[in-house]
């Protein structure tokens, strides 16, 4: 009622993106209010019937030959060029033909013409499947898009296929779907780098090769994500699915015995609980909802990686009881969960290499997490959580995400023994008593020799002595 009274005597603009279907356009279509205020309403939808559903209809019409050879290029050599001479013309003019004024084609093949010599690229053109026939832009979209799957190496189709787990436009962090690459084994191990800068590479090659959208911090160039273009997604679903990768279980979909064998299990906003069922085999465990949605966590004994990621609230008693139990955990991430206490028994698991419990209102962490001897992440940020003294005892750390360092914190003292970080991040203002504070973080620091990343806010306290 509120947002009825306030657009009434308004004029707005609204931009409704991606419509799927008839139902959803008429359930929007009630919380819009008919004003004389010349206001408009856009809609896009990839389905014709929708589009007419919802008013006149505008088809965006692809992008012209000029523009088309001007995106081509711009992605193959980087900047705007008239067509180079060595091109072959012929196939030039059937690319650029068959992808149809489609950005995302035409991006996407240029990408993978990028590591070929020009002697090729008739050859890359016919293995697409292309033939003769006069195939919709769509059609040809997806073609390019599986060709260009195809074409890679398998750690990078593994990876790719990974991302099935993400909804629809979700924001990607880099680090996070690094850091889980690494404990489902993605990575291959190469002598002299760690396996984390080993998967930045995979990462940054798929960006490169048009396969993900890269994002970043603005005015500072430094990606920090990405996002999935929807036609592309559709197709790394769809892969997934075949290849039996990735099980989605969504809305009110019930857990089955088709589902026992699943490699990795993915659930979406749930709507009513997943029944009980005995142990999964599933190696990883993705959620985006209350726990009290999920079954017990001693069901997922086998798996390396558990993600949940939901609303915060309450979690049931003793939801976390088995968690110890789970001795082939890599990744365990918990965040904005609710979460008030960990139990001790998180100590036994010797592999864990993950740690992420971000968002949770905690006042402490059990000191058993010192014997995790294999733990290269920790992300306590956002929380209450004072900086545990036993921090020095966690040596393998690369990636350390605090919320709060206190003035009388002794990590400062602790921090130079962490000699394998890469990233120290410190989420709130840290309170420093004058120049001998600060010398004391310098020389700290200074210690760090793989440091790559530092992000902390200081905020400087001057103290005033009495005589």
């Amino acid at each position: 009622m509120k947002s009825e009274y306030y657009l009434r005597k308004r004029g707005y603009l609204i931009v409704i993106d991606d419509i799927w279907d008839k139902k959803t356009w008429e359930l929007v279509k009630t919380a819009l209010v008919c004003t004389n205020c010349g206001s408009r309403i856009v809609t896009t939808t990839r389905i014709l019937e929708v589009a007419a559903r919802t008013g006149k209809v505008y088809r965006l019409q692809p992008l012209s030959r000029d523009l088309s050879e001007d995106l081509f290029h711009r992605r193959l050599f980087g900047d705007k060029i008239n067509q180079p001479n060595h091109l072959p013309s012929e196939v030039y003019n059937k690319i650029l033909h068959i992808c149809g004024g489609v950005p995302l084609a035409i991006i996407t093949i240029a990408s993978l013409l990028v590591s070929k010599p020009v002697e090729l690229w008739s050859k890359v053109y016919t293995s697409i499947g292309f033939g003769h026939e006069e195939n919709e832009d769509v059609e040809n979209t997806r073609k390019i898009l599986r060709f260009s799957y195809y074409d890679l190496p398998c750690h990078l189709k593994t990876c790719l296929l990974y991302l099935s787990i993400y909804p629809e436009d979700h924001l990607i962090g880099k680090d996070s779907l690094i850091w889980k690459w690494v404990a489902e084994g993605f990575i291959h191990e190469e002598p002299g780098l760690r396996l984390f800068e080993i998967g930045e590479r995979y990462f940054n090659e798929l960006v490169n090769k048009s396969m993900i959208m890269p994002v970043e911090i603005p005015y500072h160039g430094i990606i920090t994500g990405c996002r999935i273009h929807d036609i592309m997604l559709d197709m790394i679903c769809l892969l997934s699915k075949e290849e039996n990768f990735v099980t989605l279980l969504d809305s009110d979909e019930q857990y089955t015995t088709s589902h026992c064998n699943s490699r990795r299990l993915v659930v979406h906003h749930r709507v009513r609980p997943l029944a009980s069922t005995s142990t999964l085999q599933a190696r990883s465990l993705n959620a985006m909802c209350s726990l009290e949605m999920l079954p017990s966590l001693s069901c997922f004994d086998v798996s390396r990686v558990l993600a949940l990621d939901g609303p915060t609230n309450s979690l049931y008693p003793n939801c976390l009881e088995h968690v110890g139990k789970l001795v082939h955990l890599r990744h365990l991430k918990l965040t904005s969960m609710g979460i008030h206490e960990l139990p001790k028994e998180i100590g036994y698991l010797k592999f864990l290499m993950v740690l992420d419990l971000a968002g949770n209102s905690r006042s402490e962490l059990p000191e058993s997490i010192r014997l995790l001897s294999q733990l290269k992440c920790l992300n306590i940020s956002e929380t209450k959580i004072e900086v545990p003294y036993w921090i020095r005892d966690l040596t393998c750390l690369e990636e350390l995400c605090l919320g709060k360092v206190g003035v009388h914190s002794n990590f400062v003292t602790e921090l130079g023994k962490l000699t394998e970080l890469r990233k120290l991040h410190i989420s709130k203002s840290v309170t420093v008593g004058g120049n001998m504070a600060m010398n004391s973080w310098a020389e700290s620091v200074a210690k760090l020799s793989k440091i790559q990343v530092i992000d902390i806010d200081f905020f400087s306290r001057v103290q005033i002595l009495q005589s």
